[in-house]
C-alpha cells in the first residue's frame, strides 16, 4: 500500500488504479500512526486515483477524522470506531463525545441527545444505560453502539448537505471543536 513514503505510496496508488476494480481502496493508515502520517499518505494517494470509482479508507471511523478526510476526496470508510467507542462507554453527541459511565447520569432522565432519532435515544435514557453499564449489562454495549452508529450515519448526510451548499470547510472546523 505504499506505507508512509510518498514515492512508495504514489506507486501503489497507481497500480490500484489500473486494476478493473469497482472501486479503490487505500489502507494501512488507520494502526496507530500519527494524523499527519495517515492525512500524508492519503494526500499522496487520492491524485492518482480516479474520481470515476469510490475512494475507501479502509479503518477511519472517528467524526473529525471521517470529516477530514471527505475534504481530502475520500468516499466511504469502515471502522470499529464507532462501536468500540460504545463498547467503552463512549457516545457520540452534537456537543462532542459523552461518558456514559460517570455518576454525573445516574439521575439524567433524557436521552443521549435530546433530537436523535435512533432507537437508543428514542427509547433510553442516560440514567438507564448508566445503570446497565454499572451493572455490566452486555445490552449497554449494543445500545451505544446503535447511537454511535446513526450520529455517523446523520454526520455523513451532514457532510453531503455541507459539500452541495458549498460550506464544507466550515464544517468541517465545527466538528474539530466539537470533538477536540
Amino acid at each position: 500500500q505504499g506505507g508512509f513514503y510518498q514515492e512508495t505510496r504514489e506507486a501503489s496508488a497507481k497500480v490500484i488504479n489500473s486494476l478493473d476494480f469497482d472501486g479503490n481502496a487505500i489502507g494501512g493508515v488507520a494502526i496507530g500512526e500519527p494524523k499527519e502520517d495517515m492525512y500524508n499518505a492519503i494526500h499522496w494517494a487520492v491524485p492518482h486515483l480516479t474520481e470515476k470509482k469510490p475512494r475507501y479508507l479502509m479503518g477511519v471511523g472517528s467524526p473529525v477524522d471521517l470529516v477530514e478526510c471527505v475534504s481530502l476526496g475520500i468516499d466511504c470508510f469502515d471502522s470499529v470506531y464507532p462501536t468500540q467507542s460504545g463498547r467503552h462507554n463512549t457516545v457520540f453527541t452534537s456537543k462532542g463525545f459523552m461518558y456514559l459511565d460517570g455518576a454525573v447520569y445516574k439521575d439524567d432522565f433524557a436521552p443521549i441527545e435530546k433530537n436523535c432519532k435512533c432507537h437508543c435515544c428514542k427509547n433510553y435514557t442516560r440514567a438507564y444505560l448508566n445503570h446497565l453499564i454499572k451493572i455490566n449489562e452486555p445490552m449497554a454495549k449494543r445500545l451505544k453502539s446503535i447511537h454511535n452508529l446513526y450520529f455517523l450515519t446523520q454526520l455523513m448526510e451532514d457532510v453531503k448537505k455541507a459539500i452541495r451548499e458549498g460550506r464544507l470547510e466550515k464544517f468541517k472546523e465545527k466538528i474539530k471543536k466539537q470533538f477536540s
